[in-house]
Order: C-alpha cells, then sequence, then structure tokens
C-alpha cells in the first residue's frame, strides 16, 4: 500500500514538478543561488570578440577562435573553420554553470573543455565535416562548426 500512496504522490503534477526540479539541479550542479551568481568574468580588457580569425602565413598560421560562453549558451551559433590548419581555441567564461562548465568539442578534439575560470584554452586540427559544440550532456545548443 505504502507504494500505491507514492506513486500517487509523484505522480501529481506539482509534487512530480518539485521532484523533477530538485533532480535537475543536483545533476547541473547547482547547489544555491551563489553557484549561479558567483562573480568568474572576464575583464573587459580580457574579453575577445567571438569570431575566426586567421593568423600567420605559410607553415606559421593558425586559426584563432574566440567563443563566449555566458550563463548557459555558447556563442557565436555558427562558426566555419578550415581543415588541416592548427586552430587555437579561446573560451571566455562570463558566469556560465551547470553542465555547461564542460564543454564537449564533438569530434574536434578528443578533450572535454572545462570552463573554471574567466578563459579557457585548448588546440586541435580540425578535419573537413561538421561538427556540433555543446556541454557534455548535450543540454546546450550547441555551435554548429563546419570544416571547409
Amino acid at each position: 500500500m505504502d507504494a500505491d500512496w507514492w506513486f500517487l504522490v509523484l505522480s501529481f503534477p506539482p509534487v512530480l514538478h518539485w521532484w523533477k526540479t530538485d533532480i535537475l539541479i543536483k545533476l547541473l550542479g547547482v547547489s544555491n543561488i551563489s553557484d549561479i551568481c558567483r562573480n568568474n568574468v572576464a575583464s573587459e580588457s580580457d574579453v575577445q570578440r567571438a569570431g575566426v580569425e586567421i593568423i600567420g602565413e605559410g607553415a606559421n598560421q593558425y586559426q584563432s577562435v574566440y567563443i563566449d560562453a555566458k550563463g548557459f549558451e555558447y556563442f557565436p551559433k555558427n562558426i566555419t573553420l578550415k581543415a588541416g590548419i592548427l586552430t587555437k581555441l579561446t573560451v571566455n567564461n562570463e558566469n556560465v554553470f551547470g553542465c555547461a562548465q564542460s564543454m564537449w568539442l564533438g569530434g574536434l578534439s578528443d578533450k572535454v573543455l572545462v570552463l573554471t575560470g574567466p578563459k579557457s584554452k585548448t588546440e586541435f586540427i580540425p578535419e573537413r565535416g561538421r561538427y556540433k559544440i555543446s556541454c557534455t550532456m548535450g543540454m546546450v545548443d550547441p555551435i554548429i562548426v563546419t570544416v571547409e
């Protein structure tokens, strides 16, 4: 009888919503409001505009990519890279929280980029194709990366 009672309580929409919310909060790593509001934002002088820039020539050429991570989003939403050229990725962390702190580069790199400070960096050499950058859980709207 006790099991039936718990099923009815958890099936009641407000209780079910609370229970799911509590689980999601625990899964996303947000235990209280200070986790969301913590101040680990890069200063204005440290922030580079999001996008791609080709630097150098010949064998010394590389792509410099800047992504902004704000709250629970990544910007820009579309990036185009050149295949076979070293890519230096810098992510500006502007109060990113939850699973968005773990950026998965979906085939571009085997590493998960953990966004712990104002800036996080990694390097890789992309191959032709289309890729998605999102959090490790796939909950953050992805950045679509086209490598030509």
